[in-house]
């Protein structure tokens, strides 16, 4: 238990988008999540990351990513299109946002370092928009993805989400630490 738990506090120590001595974000995702609202403020936090470090998303030439499954319990409100239409409410042209699935943190990971792109090492710096123990976990996962997939010189950048806009309705159902 005692090397999990310094495993786990070691991987909340990730880079934050909003460093300044980095090249930048090669590609953003956005998972799903206990909640639609959840789902809809990962994606805001990945386009306003890319709209900080890139000044507009119109520039921006990494990928962005949706990923999880589509429904089910316990996400019978969270589905992956609801990020996929944020980020075009946002701007992003649909045809570069690449859709992938995972019920969990470590099927998204394996999904991830499936996309080519990641794979073949062009993508460095992928930005992970979630809450930061979320974030944490990501780091953890990719970091045991990179020892045994080898999927060298990828770096996790977290991208935090908060709980500001939770409705209020959703406070009465579901635990903060969710």
């Amino acid at each position: 238990m005692i090397k999990e738990l310094k495993a786990i506090s070691k991987a909340r120590n990730f880079r934050h988008y909003s460093e300044t001595n980095w090249p930048g974000l090669n590609a953003v995702f956005a998972s799903t999540s206990p909640a639609r609202w959840m789902d809809i403020a990962r994606a805001d936090a990945a386009v306003d990351a890319v709209e900080k470090v890139y000044g507009s998303i119109k520039g921006y030439g990494g990928l962005w990513i949706a990923g999880g499954w589509l429904g089910g319990l316990p996400y019978e409100q969270s589905q992956r299109k609801s990020i996929v239409d944020r980020f075009i409410e946002r701007g992003v042209d649909e045809s570069r946002i690449i859709q992938i699935d995972g019920k969990d943190t470590v099927d998204k990971v394996r999904e991830l370092i499936d996309v080519p792109k990641i794979r073949s090492g062009e993508v460095k710096y992928l930005g992970i928009a979630s809450y930061p123990l979320h974030i944490a976990r990501f780091n953890l996962a990719l970091q045991y993805a990179q020892k045994g997939w080898h999927v060298p010189g990828l770096e996790m950048i977290g991208i935090p989400t908060d709980y500001n806009d939770r409705p209020s309705s959703d406070k009465k159902s579901r635990p903060l630490n969710d």
